[in-house]
């Protein structure tokens, strides 16, 4: 009797500790999810990159611009055309946007090569990330109503020059794709490794960072923890959808996609032209992951990107 008791007491602790280690494990993960990296900081903008420091890096604009709600101080870094294209009008004006937990310092290369194609180029922090003020990622829905402010602002001081693209990569594509179906001020969009919606990316994305927590995790467990999330920060996760975005954008869709995609497959881009928004085209790029076409080895992102804004912004 004695021992059947000691069985009982030690399954129910295992259970009670099981419970409790799940329960942990999901908040971490929706934390994970949910919280921008700069959740509860601040910036002075007086300790933003001084000129010297811009000059350095190429920078010929730098600025804030307050959005919301809710409010939020993003900054935008501006790059005018270079090399030959130095001395004649901008063929258009891009924006620039970065991933997930990331910043657009590490996007200077893609704006430079943007830029020598003749284009005058803006990147932005995204709400929460890099430089930028924020609590909470929303996969693309507050951004992309931050972007619209960004480009009244880019319009007020009169840098909107040509017709609009928006170059983003995996967070930043999906919220390029959100943006054009926002604002019909954008006439192209080049999404590289999209995300096709919350929904679709967060299970995919914790069962292949974290496989010990992603597997012990039903279809409901996600569809509670995103629900939860998105309650946390205010927004309709359904929303972060760049398929229905895509169907209601008027500019063209370049969407490029590494075969060899674990973070964010492929599917993700075959699901988002499955929707069949009009002028969209997919491009699987072969032996690319999500890294490696960040890095772009071959070029083989950079020469369709100007490819495909030469053909929807400078021919217009």
């Amino acid at each position: 009797m004695a021992q059947h008791r000691v069985l009982r007491f030690t399954s129910l602790c295992l259970l009670l500790a099981s419970t409790l280690l799940g329960s942990a494990c999901t908040q971490f993960v929706e934390d994970m999810v949910i919280e921008a990296p700069n959740k509860g900081r601040s910036f002075d903008a007086v300790r933003d990159p001084s000129p010297t420091f811009q000059h350095l890096l190429g920078i010929e604009h730098q600025f804030r611009v307050e959005v919301g709600p809710p409010q939020a101080s993003l900054l935008v870094w501006g790059l005018e055309p270079e090399g030959a294209a130095r001395n004649a009008p901008p063929k258009g004006t891009i924006l620039v946007l970065h991933g997930w937990h990331n910043e657009m310092f590490w996007m200077l290369g893609k704006a430079r090569d943007l830029a020598r194609a003749g284009y005058r180029v803006f990147l932005v922090d995204l709400r929460g990330n890099g430089r930028s003020t924020g609590q909470w990622l929303t996969y693309g829905v507050r951004e992309s109503e931050d972007l619209v402010q960004v480009i009244d602002a880019v319009e007020a001081r009169d840098l909107l020059d040509g017709d609009l693209g928006v170059w983003g990569i995996s967070y930043g594509a999906a919220t390029a794709i959100q943006l054009a179906g926002r604002d019909p001020r954008v006439k192209a969009v080049v999404a590289v490794a999209p995300f096709s919606s919350m929904r679709d990316i967060v299970p995919n994305f914790i069962t292949t960072v974290i496989p010990p927590i992603g597997w012990t995790m039903s279809d409901a467990d996600f569809t509670a923890m995103i629900d939860d999330a998105a309650s946390r920060a205010e927004f309709d996760p359904d929303k972060a959808d760049a398929r229905f975005a895509a169907m209601r954008s008027r500019a063209p869709i370049l969407l490029l996609h590494g075969k060899w995609d674990a973070l964010v497959p492929i599917a993700n881009s075959e699901r988002i032209a499955a929707a069949d928004p009009p002028d969209t085209r997919l491009e699987q790029l072969p032996m690319l992951g999500h890294i490696s076409i960040y890095f772009d080895p071959l070029g083989s992102v950079r020469k369709r990107s100007v490819q495909w804004f030469d053909r929807n912004l400078a021919a217009r």
